[in-house]
């Protein structure tokens, strides 16, 4: 049966400018009863109120909803483990249950198989498509990245590079020529480097001068206010076209990061990795870490440490009303 959308848009936002209701369709009350739904865990009962279609946090909000069912399915089957995002999945044995990767993977196919049946009876059904179930592998594609645990190496896709050449090649052209940029390509832009820099953690600071720019036309206050179609052109900085060429550059070569397997843990370095002082110690150990001690004093000078060396030096005349303990 069709839903029947409320009628009334201007009683439910009571509001003139309505040029963002698409973003929150209202069920219609006498048509919510064809969308009930009951939770696979908690039994409890619900209604869908609205259709979130083009709302910003609907990835979010569906990904939490499925995280639920899935998690029912990983206690079901248990020692795996999983990594979700939105609608995708990548299950895992648990660490330190096998002593060699054939037993490893082996036993992983057959708890895949498992978890598929438990998902199915739980009404989550798994793409059949080619290419979307992927078997028990040691390099995958996963939302942009290859992960290959035969090298130990995340490498970004050449489909994402070229993605991020084109964006970084446009901006720049624009700029080389003094034109304007629509607001939105420079957030579109701004939201891609961001993911880059989600796995790339040194890409964080090459950010924030193409964020400033939509902070100076204050694009994000006017977005906050509710004005989401607010899309002006703005002028894109010499600092933030030097971070551009950073970008360009980058997407040139094959970006990529080191996996590392310490302490019985395979992973990437951050900074809220699971007992991190552990496996920091661990690495410190092995040769595989460096620490750099660093200090400064606002009347005599500074210092610095790494292992066994030592560097002290005293402010310049030049550099006395410049330093960060001034």
């Amino acid at each position: 049966r069709d839903c029947l959308l409320s009628r009334g848009l201007g009683d439910v936002y009571k509001r003139q400018d309505l040029q963002d209701c698409f973003l929150h369709w209202p069920i219609h009350p006498d048509s919510r009863r064809w969308l009930g739904i009951r939770h696979p865990i908690t039994g409890r009962l619900g209604v869908v109120l609205f259709l979130p279609f083009g709302l910003g946090p609907a990835p979010g909000i569906n990904e939490r909803h499925v995280g639920g069912v899935t998690d029912a399915g990983l206690r079901t089957v248990g020692e795996l483990e999983a990594e979700k995002f939105v609608d995708d999945l990548r299950l895992l044995n648990s660490p330190g249950s096998f002593s060699t990767e054939e037993e490893d993977l082996e036993s992983l196919y057959r708890k895949q198989e498992e978890f598929i049946e438990v998902m199915t009876g739980l009404g989550i059904s798994t793409h059949t498509k080619p290419g979307k179930l992927i078997r028990p592998t040691q390099q995958i594609d996963w939302i942009g990245w290859e992960i290959d645990t035969v090298r130990m190496m995340v490498v970004m896709t050449d489909q994402k590079a070229r993605k991020g050449s084109a964006i970084c090649a446009d901006l720049l052209l624009k700029l080389a020529a003094g034109e304007r940029v629509p607001a939105k390509q420079v957030s579109s832009a701004l939201g891609f480097f961001n993911f880059i820099a989600q796995v790339l953690r040194p890409a964080k600071p090459y950010t924030r001068e193409l964020s400033q720019c939509l902070v100076s036309a204050q694009v994000y206050a006017a977005w906050c206010s509710g004005k989401r179609r607010f899309n002006p052109l703005i002028s894109i900085s010499h600092k933030a076209g030097k971070d551009l060429m950073w970008w360009a550059s980058l997407f040139s070569r094959r970006p990529h990061r080191t996996i590392h397997h310490i302490a019985g843990r395979t992973f990437l370095w951050h900074q809220k990795l699971e007992d991190l002082d552990l496996i920091r110690r661990s690495a410190w150990e092995r040769g595989l870490l460096i620490i750099i001690g660093l200090d400064a004093s606002s009347l005599v000078g500074w210092g610095a440490t790494l292992g066994e060396t030592t560097l002290q030096g005293r402010w310049q005349p030049s550099e006395e009303d410049r330093h960060i303990m001034k």
